[in-house]
Order: structure tokens, then sequence, then C-alpha cells
């Protein structure tokens, strides 16, 4: 036999000391000091990956305490209920309700009695001697009933229903005792769980069992219970496999007297309001539900006209309903507890309770639908309220508290014996009257709740909504304080992150909230704001009310509460963080409040955001959309505004990081891509080749064929030596659909470094075109070679059309099978481009390219119109990402060129597709300002140069001739390439914002973070210091190929040095002073090439074409600079007085003879110097 079926959700978790929360006086006067806000009521776990609960396989040991209980509350209902039928059988009908009645308080009286006593037995032995014992003693029970059966004596029925319910009395507490001796904390509420289900389905079990042996046995009660022996002995041998659990004895006191550790805990509870309530409320609930298991019986049989057996599977129904409303209460509270349940829970049991009070006589239908609502209402309303129970209680007092729970429960039970029979024998009240008074009782109940919970129903209604209307993943719960004050940060994307924040979170945050938004909006959205006591600001306030907005805030963390602050001071308009404002460093001045950093990701895009214009709130209208919340490791109070910004920003990482898991491959987002721009141009060239997505789709397969065919299954790695064009973008196509690694060669390199990397990548089969080879027939091909003049065929007819079916409807594991691929595979290699050192392979996965490309369309924003101008080739990491993969997964169309140094053809190519975006090196873009008509680049909304700095001279006179100003971006091959950029300045609504700065390259993209380091100490720096660059992102390569030690050197925890020097304002924008390794340390000082080199070209009038300055090897000095440079503007002789009045440091200034002057300085296809080269210039 067991305990009765109490809702119970396990907290390992207890309060600490109170604290002040004057606030909560409003809300419940008189309950005492301690604010239900200052904990956060939350089932702890050692990682919250999201919100709902994880699936952690329970022990076996469990499983047989869990049939072994399941067997005993089966008992329980079977036998209480053959009971019943039997003793109204010999006493008659007219008897029943003074039967119900005296069974329900024979069966309330040993809880009151012995539940005391059973919690100290059951913290004093060991709980897995005490299950057996009591099982046995459930068999013995069992068997002295059924004596009672046969003989038809009512007097041994009621002393085996005393018995029975002293049973189960002592075998509650090590029923729920066991669970964290057998499971543990991290899978507490998981056991929780599956007891409550096994319970239930146990009372539903012995509910149904019951009249139906009744009547199959002709109303034979002692054969009948018989079934009980079986039952029994099961459970036995179930509590027999159990696994020892240990025994208290030598650390506790065993205590028999069990009263006074209930007075003990009634003195604590009378402290605490929120308590009180509790209690009152599980004893208001032990009535209720005794109650209508009680009355039903009754109801049924006068107002329905059921026999007794007949009228019992209306409780069935409720039952029911109460698993399925605890199994919701649940799934809403997922690891926390929410309050706002109660209210609805209460709401729907006076719905049930006053609809069976008020239906026709007989209209069975309805009574069903009632009772089943009314069970809901019940298991909603339970959930909440024991789990709170159990985290409200201190560990060492939990055990008293929780008997003092089952106390009043068990004191509910009683009491609604007796109110039914008052009501029958007394009042001689139906029981259709019974159920109207208690529906009474209800309705009060329902609107106290209200008035006591307004704001945590308000919450409740937030979440489910917010649910409903997003797909929303927490990850970092755990790290929300579980009690007192804080302040959290989050970036703000969108007008709903006030609320997908409150709806990822137990506790209540008090939101700072903008009073121009508040002014504006609905009476609805204003109503809840007031129930959420959000705090206005506006940044248009006079100083005063800013300070009095700003101390309230601090006033509400002082209360206990969590005030959540977005500390951009505004929406996002670009899609990347603005700068963050220093209120949140006022309101947490001079206190020891955590800073807890938040990061909302993917609401950039959504109809409140202003990716698509102006916000609106229409969450009806993008159901599902995916978002998430990040909660951040807390921060120190005096950290500064930066020190939180650069958390929020490497919470970003995590939140780009997470979408792993789900993510696909590049072949299945070409595929998902041209399926969805089927019939839009994809590719075109300067020679006036057109491929719509679906034609490229098809072709791509047909190719992939012919290779399949063509090359050794067991190679992996295969070469492209193609140029910019549709046909290397067709070929790298087939080669992912393929799942094959394509390596785009670089046919500039010396034949030396092409040899080695044909080596490294172990590439033994390379495709390419004969018209290619044979314009440079240098270069040093493998083996085998594959031309595309003899793969390609055209099919025709039938086959034709079969190609175009496969590629336009089968499903998509046809065309490119994924068995087997993680996000982690590897994509491509790319060789770096050499500029100071040897080439190395990077290796790039499908997440890091897939990443960095929805970074940069979340900023970029492009639309189904733009055209991407490509003229980077694709052995290039800025063309491979952003000029072939971008524009192709985002639907646009991508005008090809072969060669960046052709002007004319780029710019009649410009003008015939419109091309709108161009990404290219500010060495191509001085060309193409002076060679390119205005008119031919009249579209282009967008330009971007990367890979050397951006000259203002080169950008001016881009900007004067086509009316669009370049903008510059930060990357390295290892990042995928693109980490920041530049933006044209936006300006929305009322507000602007900077989208670039003048000599900063601009900001990281989302997803990513940027940190600059001591290079020497290893400390971070703060905002303005200079050190070397580090980032940190879904995009940061997997490492070089072959070279493990190399990569050990740039990748620790993640963060990739790149070798390049800078640093970062306060506001996000970073700038490049120089290479790492374009550093010298001449007389102890370190001397930067960069510097030097820029300090010369402005005071003789040079470009970075014109001068460079490079560190040879000084016998001496260990390294002395040399500059390399064409044609002076003035005499060499002069060079003396020239440098003396350079404003930089002598030790800086190279020395005449280390001047040199060449016909060209080297540069690599890519556009950037090759200072290797230039070095061994200086040195010959």
């Amino acid at each position: 036999m067991n305990s009765s079926s109490r809702v119970i959700m396990a907290s390992t978790k207890r309060l600490p000391a109170p604290v002040k929360a004057t606030n909560e006086d409003r809300l419940c006067p008189g309950l005492g000091r301690r604010s239900i806000d200052n904990s956060i009521v939350i089932i702890k776990v050692a990682k919250t990956t999201q919100l709902m609960t994880t699936n952690i396989r329970l022990p076996k040991t469990f499983w047989w305490h869990n049939f072994a209980q399941f067997g005993g509350a089966l008992n329980d209902n079977l036998f209480k209920l053959l009971m019943i039928y039997a003793l109204i059988s010999w006493q008659g009908p007219e008897a029943a309700a003074g039967v119900l009645a005296t069974v329900g308080m024979t069966f309330a009286l040993p809880f009151l009695l012995f539940l005391p006593v059973a919690g100290g037995l059951a913290d004093y032995f060991s709980k897995q001697r005490l299950i057996r014992v009591l099982k046995v003693a459930e068999l013995a029970i069992m068997s002295f009933g059924i004596v009672g059966f046969f003989q038809q004596s009512s007097g041994m029925l009621y002393i085996t229903m005393f018995l029975m319910a002293t049973q189960s009395a002592f075998f509650g507490p090590c029923k729920y005792g066991i669970l964290p001796e057998q499971v543990g904390n991290e899978r507490l509420s998981r056991a929780n769980g599956s007891i409550q289900l096994f319970t239930f389905l146990a009372i539903i079990a012995g509910t149904m069992l019951a009249p139906e042996l009744s009547l199959l046995l002709e109303q034979n009660y002692g054969q009948a219970a018989c079934v009980s022996l079986i039952i029994s002995g099961l459970g036995i041998a179930a509590a027999f496999r159990i696994a020892p659990t240990p025994s208290y004895r030598a650390t506790t006191r065993l205590q028999l007297n069990g009263f006074k550790n209930l007075a003990s805990a009634f003195r604590f509870i009378r402290k605490d309001g929120f308590l009180i309530l509790t209690i009152c409320a599980l004893g208001l609930f032990g009535l209720i539900g005794a109650f209508i298991q009680l009355n039903l019986i009754d109801y049924g049989y006068q107002h329905l006209d059921l026999l007794h057996e007949q009228a019992t599977r209306l409780f069935l129904l409720a039952a029911l309903g109460i698993g399925a409303g605890a199994s919701l209460a649940g799934w809403f509270s997922g690891r926390s507890i929410e309050f706002g349940i109660v209210p609805v829970g209460a709401a729907l049991m006076t719905l049930g309770m006053g609809g069976l009070a008020w239906i026709d006589a007989g209209n069975i239908p309805a009574a069903s639908l009632y009772v089943a609502v009314l069970g809901l209402g019940a298991g909603l309303f339970v959930v909440p309220l024991e789990a709170f129970l159990q985290f409200r209680s201190p560990s060492k007092q939990l055990g008293a508290i929780q008997a003092a729970g089952s106390f009043c429960s068990w004191m509910g039970i009683l009491l609604a014996s007796g109110l039914l029979f008052l009501f029958s024998a007394v009042l001689d009240l139906s029981a259709r009257h019974g159920f109207m008074i208690i529906a009474l009782l209800l309705a009060v109940l329902t609107l106290l709740s209200l008035r006591v919970l307004p704001d945590f129903f308000a919450k409740f209604v937030v979440m489910l909504v917010t649910r409903a209307c997003y797909r929303l993943r927490v990850r970092g719960l755990e790290n929300i304080p579980t009690d007192g004050g804080g302040l959290l940060v989050s970036n703000h994307v969108s007008l709903m992150d006030a609320v997908l924040i409150a709806a990822s979170m137990q506790r209540r945050p008090r939101m700072l909230m903008s009073r121009d938004f508040y002014e504006k909006s609905s009476w609805l959205i204003r109503k809840c704001c007031y129930l959420a006591n959000v705090i206005l600001i506006h940044s248009g306030d006079n100083p005063k009310k800013l300070i009095r907005s700003l101390q309230s805030a601090r006033e509400a963390m002082d209360a206990g509460f969590l005030v959540c602050i977005f500390a951009e001071g505004a929406l996002s308009r670009s899609g990347m963080m603005r700068p963050f404002r220093p209120g949140l460093e006022r309101i947490v001045k001079n206190s020891s409040y955590p800073i807890i950093p938040i990061y909302i990701g993917g609401a950039w895009g959504s109809l409140a955001s202003y990716r698509n214009g102006m916000p609106r709130i229409r969450p009806l209208r993008e159901l599902r959309y995916p978002v998430s919340v990040d909660f951040g490791t807390a921060l120190p109070t005096e950290s500064s505004v930066f020190q939180v910004q650069q958390a929020v920003t490497e919470l970003s990482v995590q939140a780009f990081d997470a979408l792993k898991a789900g993510r696909e491959s590049l072949g299945r987002a070409w595929v998902r891509s041209a399926r969805c721009h089927w019939s839009h141009l994809a590719i075109t060239d300067s020679t006036s080749k057109n491929l719509s997505f679906g034609e490229a789709l098809i072709a791509s397969r047909l190719l992939q064929k012919i290779l399949r065919q063509s090359i050794d299954p067991a190679e992996k790695h295969i070469g492209v030596l193609l140029p910019t064009g549709a046909a290397a973008m067709l070929t790298n196509l087939a080669l992912c659909l393929d799942r094959r690694v394509a390596i785009n060669l670089n046919h500039t390199t010396p034949s030396e470094i092409f040899q080695a990397a044909l080596r490294i990548a172990e590439i033994k089969t390379v495709v390419t075109a004969r018209a290619f080879t044979e314009k440079f027939p240098e270069i040093p091909l493998p083996p085998q070679v594959l031309y595309l003049e003899d793969l390609l065929v055209r099919p025709t007819g039938l086959d034709a059309l079969k190609q175009w079916a496969v590629a336009k409807f089968a499903p998509v594991s046809v065309l490119y099978p994924d068995y087997g691929f993680v996000a982690d595979d590897l994509a491509t290699v790319l060789f770096s481009s050499g500029s100071t050192a040897e080439p190395k392979g990077v290796m790039l996965s499908h997440h890091n390219l897939l990443s960095n490309i929805e970074s940069f369309r979340s900023v970029l924003s492009p639309h189904r119109d733009d055209v991407m101008l490509a003229t980077l080739p694709l052995f290039h990491s800025f063309g491979y990402t952003a000029t072939f993969w971008f524009p192709l997964l985002s639907g646009m169309t991508t005008a090809c060129h072969t060669n960046p140094l052709e002007p004319q053809p780029i710019g009649a190519l410009a003008a015939r597709t419109r091309a709108t975006i161009l990404l290219t090196t500010p060495s191509f873009l001085l060309a193409y300002a002076r060679k390119i008509q205005p008119e031919q680049f009249a579209k282009l909304r967008y330009v971007f140069a990367g890979a050397e700095k951006l000259q203002p001279r080169v950008a001016d006179l881009f900007a004067k001739r086509f009316g669009v100003r370049p903008l510059e971006g930060y990357g390295a091959t290892e990042l995928s390439p693109v980490c920041a950029l530049s933006l044209p300045d936006i300006e929305v609504g009322d507000l602007a914002e900077a989208g670039s700065r003048p000599d900063r390259l601009g900001r990281v993209l989302p997803g990513m973070a940027i940190r600059i380091k001591d290079p020497e100490t290893g400390k971070i720096l703060s905002a303005g210091d200079e050190g070397l660059i580090e980032i940190k992102g879904p995009n940061v390569m997997l490492g070089y190929l072959g070279r493990e030690e190399l990569t050990k050197e740039v990748l620790q925890d993640g963060w990739y040095a790149t070798g390049d020097i800078g640093h970062m304002d306060s506001d996000g924008f970073f700038a490049i002073t120089d290479r790492l390794s374009r550093f010298s340390k001449i007389g102890g000082e370190m001397v930067s090439h960069g510097a030097v080199e820029q300090a010369l070209q402005q005071s003789l009038g040079l470009g970075p074409t014109d001068l460079a300055v490079v560190a040879v090897p000084d016998p001496q000095k260990g390294e002395r600079l040399c500059v390399l440079h064409k044609t002076l503007p003035i005499d060499k002789s002069t060079l003396p007085e020239h440098l003396g009045a350079l404003p930089i440091s002598n030790l800086w200034k190279p020395k005449p003879g280390n001047w040199i002057e060449v016909d060209e300085l080297p540069y690599l296809a890519s556009g950037k110097a090759d200072f290797r080269a230039m070095k061994d210039l200086a040195i010959k």
C-alpha cells in the first residue's frame, strides 16, 4: 500500500537567510518579510542547456522501487473501493453517504497520527529495509481484510482500512526519501515525475479494476479481493530487488515523538507568509480531492442514475485529468516553479465543480467532461505548490515541514469526510448540492489567488504566449542567482526581448523600459507592464529624472529583485551590438550585486526587429520562430561597461556554437537554396553564360556523377584549378554533393609552394580546364588530371527530364546523403596567402563556413534582387566564402569574372547585371576607380575592401567617382574569413546608428568575440590599450592541416591569435596597428614596420604600392629596417634632412643606406603585399 497520490516535484535547493522585500507587502499584506521573489524557484541541475527537461537514464534499483510502490498504490485504491461496495451492499443504498464518510475518516486518521513518527523512522533506519518490512506487512493486512470479506464483518473491514492507512503512512516517507539515495540530485526531478506517473496509473488501474471485478464475480467481494494478494506478492518480490541504502543510526537520534517535530515545523512556517499560504492551499487541495473522490460515487448514483460501480468510473476521468494537469504543469514549469499556473488550476476546478452542480440530471457526457476539467485543474493547481514547499524549506527542517504539509493535506481529507457527512446526514443535501457549495468555495479561492499572485499570473500568460509563438531555447539558467538582487544586462535587438527574457526564467525581473514606448503602447501592453512593475526610463529625460529611474532600479535590487537593463539604450538598427551606456555602472555602484550578462540570439530578423523596417509586435505571424536566450557567468560588481559588453559578446559565440548540433551540411544547404530560388538567376559571367538556381543544381549533380565515376572513392581531397566563373563554382558544388573536399589551388604561387600544397593535402587528382593549363604551362600538375572539356556531357531527351525531376522533387537525402555527417566535417582546405611566412593549409568545416555566412548575412541583409560582383579567385578565402557560397545560399545572383585585374570587362559585367555588392581588395579598387565608368557601378550599394589597409585617398577617390564609399572589413583565412565589418551609418525612425569610424575596421560580427591581449604577459587589456588581437567564434578554423603544434600555438580555449597588433575602443570599433611579425625589437624598443611605413608614405606622398618597410638581420642590432621603394619624388641626397623632419623616434628611422629602389613591389594574386618576397629582395 502507499501514500496518497500527491504530486511532488523535487528540489534540492534551500532558501538562505531572509532578505528585505518591502515591495512585496502590497501583493501579500501581512504575510511576513520574506519575498517569494528573493529566490529563484528552480530545480537545480549540474548544467542547464535548455528549458525543457533532458532525457536522463534512471538506474534499475529505482525501477524496482517504482514497481513496488505502484503495487501498493494499486492495492490502496482497489481494496478501498471493494470495501466501499461491500459495505454499501450489506447496509443498503441509503447508507452510502455514511459509509463513504466513515471510510474517508478511517483512512485519513492514521496519516494524522503516524506521519510525524514515520518521518523519524525513515531518517533513522535504512529505507530499503523499511520498504521490505512494510511490503510484507501489506500482504498480512490484505489477508486479514479478505477474511473480513468472507465473514461479511464490517468491523474487520474498518480495522483493515485503518491498518492499510497506517502502512501507507509509514511507507510514504520511504517512498520519496529513498529517491536521492537511488538517483542522486541531478536525476531527482525525473525520478519524482516517474513516481507520480506510476502512482496515477495505479489509481486509474485500481479505479477501473474494482468495479469490473465486482461485476464479473457477481459482487463476490472476497474473491475479488484475492487479486490484492497477487499484487502484494509481486510488490514484495520487487522490494527485495531494491539495492541497499545507508542507515543513519550512528549520526541521528531516533525521535519517536513526531508531534514535537511537527510543532517546531509549524512555528517556523508561521514566520513565512508564503509557506503559510502553501500549506493552507495543500490542505485545501486534500479536502477538494477527497471530497471529489467520495462525492462522485453518490453523485453518479443520485444525479446520473448509475450503479455505484459505474459511478466509480467518473473518478477514473478525474484521475486522468489530474495526471494530464500534472504533466502540463511540469512541462510549463520546466526546471522552475511557475506560480502563475495556480490561479489557472483554481479556475478550472471552479468550472468543473460548478458544471457538475448545474448540469441536467442524467447528462453523462457533460458530467464526464466537467469531471475531466476538474481533474485537469487539480493537477495544474498542486504541482507548483508541492514543488515550492520542497524548495522553500531549509534543508535541516525539510522533513519536518514536509510532514507538516502532509499533515495538513490529511486534515483536509478528514475534513472532506466530515463535510460529506454534514451535507448528507445532517443537512440532508444531495451530492449535487455538495458540489455547488465547494464550487463557491473554489471561486473565492480563485479570486484570492489572483489577488495574491497577479504578476505571477501575468508572467505565466506571457510565458505561455511566448512559448507558443517562439521556439525558445534557454541556456545557462544555473548562472541566475538563487536569491537576492542582481543586474541582468542584455543586448537589444527586438521589441520582444523583455518578454523573451521573462519567459526564460523563473524569477520575475524588473525591466527598465523606454517611457516613450510605454506611452505609445496599447492598453493591454501597459497593463501587463504595470503588473510586471516595469521601471520607466527615457534617454531624453533630464538628469534628475534619469537619476530617479536608476535609483528605482537600485531600490528594486535592494528589495531582493533582479533588474534587467538593455544597456545599448535602444534597439539595434543594424543587427550589430550598439555601444553599452554607463547607466549600469551607476545602478550597482557601492554594492555587491552581481552582473549577469544575457545574449538574445535569433530575434534579429523577426518582425519585432529593425531588419525589415519599423519593428512590429506580430507574434502570431511568426509561429515557432527560433530564438535563444543565453545567461552568462556572473560578473563582479566593479566590472566596467566595456567588460560587461565583452561578456555579452562572448555569449553570442555560445549561442552560435549551440547551433552546431542541428547544423546541416553545405551540400544540403545548397540543395534547399536551389529549390527555393529555382527559376532565379544564380550564376552569370562576362561571356553571358547564365544559369538559374535550378539549372545550376542539375548541372552540379550531373558533374557529381561524372566525377564519382572518374575518381577513386578513397580519394577525399580533390584539387580544383580553375579561374573564377561558372565552371569553378559548379565543380566545387559537385564535389561538395559527392561528400568530397574541394581544395582550390593558387596558380600564381611558385612551383615549389604549389607542389608543397599538393603534398600536404595529399591531392592526387586535380580538376581543371585545358584552356587554363595551356595559359599557365609551368604549373606542376599531379599524375591524374581531369579536364572539364572531356567530362561534360549535355543530357538529352528522357535523361534530361529525369535529371530535372530528381533535382526538383527527390528527397534532399537522395541528392545529398548525410549519413555519418557531423557539422565539424572538413569542407575545404584553403592555403594562406603566405605574405609573411610559408603558406599553411587552413582546415575549415561546414560549421565554420555556414556560421560565417549567417553572421555576414545578418548584418548585410541581402535582397533577392542583389547581385554579387565576384572577381576574387576561389583560392582566396574572401572569394570562396563571401563571393561563392554566400550569394548562392542567400538566393542572390553571382556575376563572375575570371581576372580581377581587368577593369573594363568587370565594369561591363556590372552594368549588364546591375551589380549591387562588390567585395574586393583596396589595390583592385584603385584600378576600378581609375578605369571604370561611373554609370557602370551606378547600382552598387555595398562595397567592402579587405586583405590590406584601405587608404583614405583610395576610398575618397572611389566615393567621389561612384557615389558609394568603400568600407573596410577584417578577416583571415583562419576565420572563414570575415570577422568584423564597417557598415554605412543607419538612420531608422528617430535614431541614427554609426556603422563605421575613421581609421577603424568596424565592429565584430554577431556570433563572434574579439579581445586584446598583451602578447608578452597574456593579460587581457581594456579599451584603448594596444595588444595582440584574438578572435573567438564558430568561424574559427579546425586547425592547420598536418601541423598540430602550430595549431596549438594559435588556438587556445577557442581563441585564435591572429598575429595582428591593434586596439579596440569602448564602443567596440577596433583598428590594426600592424602584424606581430612586422614588429622589430631595436634598442630594446618594439618598432612597428607599418607605423614607419605610413609615416614615410605620407611625408613623401606615396601609396602602399610605391613604398614598403621590411626588417633584415643585422649582426650588431639583431635587426635593421630597410625601405623598398619605386622612384622617389625627392633626391636621395636629401633623405637625411627629410628623415630628420619626420615626427617619429630616431630609433625608428631607416638609415639612408637601407633605402633600396625596385621597379615593382612584389604582390600576391590576392592583392596582398608579399612581404616574404620583399624581405628576400632586401637581403639580396
